[in-house]
Protein backbone atom coordinates (compact mmCIF):
# COMPACT_ATOMS: atom_id res chain seq x y z
CA UNK A 1 0.00 0.00 0.00
CA UNK A 2 1.06 3.46 -0.05
CA UNK A 3 1.98 6.08 2.74
CA UNK A 4 1.25 9.30 3.01
CA UNK A 5 4.94 10.10 2.35
CA UNK A 6 5.05 8.42 -0.83
CA UNK A 7 6.29 5.28 0.08
CA UNK A 8 5.12 1.80 -0.86
CA UNK A 9 5.34 -0.78 1.81
CA UNK A 10 4.73 -4.38 0.69
CA UNK A 11 4.77 -6.94 3.45
CA UNK A 12 5.50 -10.58 2.96
CA UNK A 13 6.14 -13.64 5.49
CA UNK A 14 9.06 -12.73 7.55
CA UNK A 15 9.76 -8.94 6.51
CA UNK A 16 8.23 -5.73 5.81
CA UNK A 17 9.79 -3.88 2.49
CA UNK A 18 9.61 0.00 1.83
CA UNK A 19 10.15 0.93 -1.56
CA UNK A 20 11.57 4.06 -2.07
CA UNK A 21 13.48 5.70 -4.91
CA UNK A 22 16.12 8.94 -5.39
CA UNK A 23 17.62 9.48 -8.45
CA UNK A 24 20.83 7.93 -9.15
CA UNK A 25 21.61 5.69 -6.25
CA UNK A 26 21.55 1.57 -6.62
CA UNK A 27 19.64 -0.83 -3.95
CA UNK A 28 20.90 0.00 -0.66
CA UNK A 29 18.98 -2.38 1.80
CA UNK A 30 18.68 -0.94 5.74
CA UNK A 31 17.28 -2.86 7.99
CA UNK A 32 16.28 -2.34 11.50
CA UNK A 33 14.10 -3.52 13.99
CA UNK A 34 10.06 -4.21 13.77
CA UNK A 35 7.27 -4.34 16.12
CA UNK A 36 7.48 -7.95 15.95
CA UNK A 37 10.81 -10.01 16.79
CA UNK A 38 9.66 -12.80 13.80
CA UNK A 39 10.09 -9.71 11.46
CA UNK A 40 12.87 -7.37 10.08
CA UNK A 41 11.95 -3.69 8.48
CA UNK A 42 14.03 -2.64 5.40
CA UNK A 43 14.30 0.34 3.14
CA UNK A 44 16.35 0.10 -0.52
CA UNK A 45 16.07 2.30 -3.44
CA UNK A 46 15.73 0.78 -6.68
CA UNK A 47 14.62 2.81 -10.04
CA UNK A 48 13.38 -0.08 -11.98
CA UNK A 49 11.17 -1.39 -8.97
CA UNK A 50 9.74 1.86 -8.38
CA UNK A 51 8.61 2.50 -11.74
CA UNK A 52 7.22 -0.93 -11.73
CA UNK A 53 5.28 -0.61 -8.29
CA UNK A 54 4.06 2.77 -10.02
CA UNK A 55 2.50 1.06 -12.77
CA UNK A 56 0.58 -1.85 -10.67
CA UNK A 57 -0.69 1.64 -8.18
CA UNK A 58 -1.96 3.04 -11.89
CA UNK A 59 -3.97 -0.01 -12.58
CA UNK A 60 -5.68 -0.99 -9.40
CA UNK A 61 -6.49 2.93 -9.01
CA UNK A 62 -7.89 2.83 -12.58
CA UNK A 63 -9.98 -0.46 -13.08
CA UNK A 64 -12.20 0.77 -15.96
CA UNK A 65 -9.25 0.70 -17.65
CA UNK A 66 -7.31 -2.26 -16.67
CA UNK A 67 -6.33 -5.31 -18.67
CA UNK A 68 -5.99 -8.09 -16.38
CA UNK A 69 -2.76 -9.91 -18.22
CA UNK A 70 -0.72 -6.50 -18.22
CA UNK A 71 -1.76 -5.60 -14.31
CA UNK A 72 -0.75 -9.92 -13.62
CA UNK A 73 2.62 -9.48 -15.28
CA UNK A 74 3.21 -6.16 -13.22
CA UNK A 75 2.73 -8.27 -10.21
CA UNK A 76 4.39 -11.13 -11.01
CA UNK A 77 7.67 -8.55 -12.26
CA UNK A 78 7.55 -6.62 -9.10
CA UNK A 79 7.52 -10.25 -7.01
CA UNK A 80 10.70 -11.23 -9.10
CA UNK A 81 12.19 -7.71 -8.10
CA UNK A 82 11.21 -7.68 -4.49
CA UNK A 83 12.58 -11.59 -4.51
CA UNK A 84 15.99 -10.24 -5.78
CA UNK A 85 16.84 -7.22 -4.03
CA UNK A 86 15.35 -9.04 -0.68
CA UNK A 87 18.68 -11.63 -0.86
CA UNK A 88 18.39 -13.01 -4.32
CA UNK A 89 15.87 -16.04 -3.29
CA UNK A 90 16.08 -17.67 -6.52
CA UNK A 91 12.82 -19.12 -7.82
CA UNK A 92 13.79 -22.93 -8.73
CA UNK A 93 13.53 -22.84 -12.52
CA UNK A 94 15.59 -22.34 -15.49
CA UNK A 95 16.09 -18.90 -16.75
CA UNK A 96 14.55 -18.68 -20.32
CA UNK A 97 17.65 -17.60 -22.65
CA UNK A 98 15.15 -17.79 -25.77
CA UNK A 99 11.52 -17.35 -26.89
CA UNK A 100 8.61 -19.75 -26.78
CA UNK A 101 9.31 -23.23 -28.70
CA UNK A 102 7.18 -23.52 -31.91
CA UNK A 103 4.97 -26.24 -30.17
CA UNK A 104 4.59 -23.32 -27.57
CA UNK A 105 3.49 -20.45 -29.79
CA UNK A 106 1.07 -22.25 -32.11
CA UNK A 107 -1.00 -23.68 -28.65
CA UNK A 108 -1.00 -20.28 -27.04
CA UNK A 109 -1.43 -18.04 -30.35
CA UNK A 110 -4.33 -20.60 -31.02
CA UNK A 111 -5.59 -20.57 -27.76
CA UNK A 112 -6.08 -16.79 -28.19
CA UNK A 113 -7.91 -16.91 -31.33
CA UNK A 114 -10.58 -19.18 -29.89
CA UNK A 115 -11.09 -16.57 -26.92
CA UNK A 116 -10.38 -13.08 -27.90
CA UNK A 117 -13.03 -12.02 -26.48
CA UNK A 118 -12.57 -13.64 -23.08
CA UNK A 119 -10.23 -12.00 -20.11
CA UNK A 120 -7.79 -14.62 -20.71
CA UNK A 121 -5.85 -15.14 -17.02
CA UNK A 122 -1.65 -14.85 -17.87
CA UNK A 123 -1.51 -18.06 -15.91
CA UNK A 124 -4.07 -19.94 -18.30
CA UNK A 125 -1.51 -18.83 -20.84
CA UNK A 126 1.53 -20.25 -18.89
CA UNK A 127 0.15 -23.15 -18.02
CA UNK A 128 -0.83 -24.15 -21.74
CA UNK A 129 3.16 -23.44 -22.52
CA UNK A 130 4.07 -25.10 -19.44
CA UNK A 131 6.40 -22.56 -17.80
CA UNK A 132 5.78 -20.09 -14.57
CA UNK A 133 3.77 -16.87 -15.62
CA UNK A 134 7.08 -14.91 -15.33
CA UNK A 135 9.31 -16.57 -17.48
CA UNK A 136 6.50 -17.49 -20.47
CA UNK A 137 5.94 -13.45 -20.49
CA UNK A 138 9.74 -13.26 -20.86
CA UNK A 139 9.51 -15.71 -23.35
CA UNK A 140 6.50 -14.65 -25.44
CA UNK A 141 7.27 -10.93 -25.49
CA UNK A 142 10.61 -12.66 -27.38
CA UNK A 143 8.66 -14.65 -29.83
CA UNK A 144 5.95 -12.33 -30.71
CA UNK A 145 7.81 -8.97 -30.04
CA UNK A 146 4.87 -7.92 -28.23
CA UNK A 147 3.75 -8.59 -24.38
CA UNK A 148 1.06 -11.21 -23.96
CA UNK A 149 -1.71 -8.54 -23.25
CA UNK A 150 -0.73 -6.59 -25.94
CA UNK A 151 -0.52 -9.29 -28.62
CA UNK A 152 -4.49 -10.44 -27.33
CA UNK A 153 -5.42 -6.81 -27.83
CA UNK A 154 -3.83 -6.61 -31.36
CA UNK A 155 -5.94 -9.97 -31.74
CA UNK A 156 -8.99 -8.40 -30.54
CA UNK A 157 -8.94 -5.45 -32.71
CA UNK A 158 -8.17 -7.29 -35.90
CA UNK A 159 -10.94 -9.22 -35.19
CA UNK A 160 -13.26 -6.44 -34.95
CA UNK A 161 -11.74 -5.14 -38.37
CA UNK A 162 -13.13 -8.78 -39.51
CA UNK A 163 -16.61 -7.82 -38.06
CA UNK A 164 -16.62 -4.01 -39.34
CA UNK A 165 -16.55 -5.44 -42.91
CA UNK A 166 -20.50 -7.21 -42.31
CA UNK A 167 -22.29 -4.11 -42.49
CA UNK A 168 -25.01 -5.61 -40.67
CA UNK A 169 -23.69 -5.42 -37.84
CA UNK A 170 -23.48 -2.89 -35.24
CA UNK A 171 -20.41 -1.13 -33.62
CA UNK A 172 -22.08 -1.96 -30.45
CA UNK A 173 -22.54 -5.59 -31.45
CA UNK A 174 -19.30 -5.62 -32.58
CA UNK A 175 -17.21 -4.35 -29.31
CA UNK A 176 -19.68 -6.49 -27.30
CA UNK A 177 -18.40 -9.32 -29.77
CA UNK A 178 -14.59 -9.03 -29.18
CA UNK A 179 -15.32 -8.95 -25.60
CA UNK A 180 -15.56 -4.91 -24.89
CA UNK A 181 -18.44 -3.78 -22.59
CA UNK A 182 -18.37 -0.62 -23.49
CA UNK A 183 -18.95 1.02 -27.01
CA UNK A 184 -16.58 3.67 -25.97
CA UNK A 185 -14.09 1.43 -24.82
CA UNK A 186 -14.06 -0.56 -27.76
CA UNK A 187 -13.87 2.64 -29.90
CA UNK A 188 -10.42 4.59 -27.47
CA UNK A 189 -8.52 0.70 -28.10
CA UNK A 190 -9.46 0.70 -31.71
CA UNK A 191 -8.55 4.27 -31.87
CA UNK A 192 -5.12 3.20 -30.69
CA UNK A 193 -4.34 0.22 -32.09
CA UNK A 194 -5.33 2.04 -35.40
CA UNK A 195 -5.68 5.82 -35.83
CA UNK A 196 -8.76 5.71 -36.81
CA UNK A 197 -12.38 5.17 -34.55
CA UNK A 198 -14.63 2.25 -35.80
CA UNK A 199 -16.68 4.22 -37.68
CA UNK A 200 -14.38 6.06 -39.84
CA UNK A 201 -12.50 2.20 -40.50
CA UNK A 202 -15.84 1.44 -41.66
CA UNK A 203 -16.53 4.35 -44.13
CA UNK A 204 -12.88 4.10 -45.34
CA UNK A 205 -13.56 0.41 -46.64
CA UNK A 206 -15.67 1.72 -49.50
Amino acid sequence: MTSADGIIRARCRVQRISISIRAGLSPIPRCGSARSSSSRACSFTDRNLWETALKLKSQVENPGAMHRQYAEALGIALMHELIRINGGAALHEPVSRGGLASWQQKRVAAYIEEHVADDIPLATLAELARLSPYHFSRSFKSSFGMPPHRYHAHRRIERAKQLLANRELSITAIALDVGFSETSTFSAAFHRLTGQIPSRYRRNLD
